[in-house]
């Protein structure tokens, strides 16, 4: 928490990923998630509850009001869609994080990888249709790499959670 009030942590931290974002230049996919989080925060600061699907369209629209081009950007796209198979999935579920709290640690551990492993899913199959689109291709075994190399499921085991909401 580090001893300093939430409201100041999310100036800091809003300051820190425009930040992050000048030094990456930037980029479309970059800028979605850094307006993202910045809506978020900006909802902390209003003592409001922040909706993820809000945010996603809150940063494209901004994204598309300052450059137009961006239309063009397949990259914005891409990320675009596959946020919002994270949010749709992640909202579908969402009701499963009440739910375990009671249950054994083997069983809470055996669900957040499940959740965690279809997030992962979301993610890939919301791409599939850009991915032919764009790219004339479809990876038959891009949602196994993305599970393996993203550390997503790793991290579920481990840490034995999947909402990443708390700042």
């Amino acid at each position: 928490n580090l001893l300093v009030d939430k409201k100041i942590r999310c100036i800091i931290l809003a300051f820190l990923s425009v930040s992050y974002l000048a030094i990456t230049g930037f980029s479309s996919s970059a800028s979605r998630a850094v307006i993202m989080l910045c809506t978020v925060y900006l909802a902390h600061l209003l003592n409001n509850e922040s909706e993820s699907i809000t945010s996603l369209f809150i940063a494209l629209t901004v994204i598309l009001a300052f450059s137009p081009y961006a239309v063009y950007d397949v990259g914005l796209w891409m990320s675009f869609f596959a946020t919002m198979g994270v949010i749709v999935i992640y909202d579908a579920i969402s009701d499963i994080k009440y739910q375990i709290k009671k249950k054994p640690l083997h069983i809470r551990i055996l669900i957040n990888l499940t959740v965690s492993v279809a997030m992962t899913l979301a993610a890939v199959f919301s791409l599939c249709v850009f991915s032919w689109l764009f790219f004339g291709e479809i990876s038959l075994i891009s949602p196994i790499t993305n599970m393996v190399f993203s550390g997503n499921p790793l991290q579920t085991v481990i840490y034995g959670t999947y909402d990443t909401a708390n700042i």
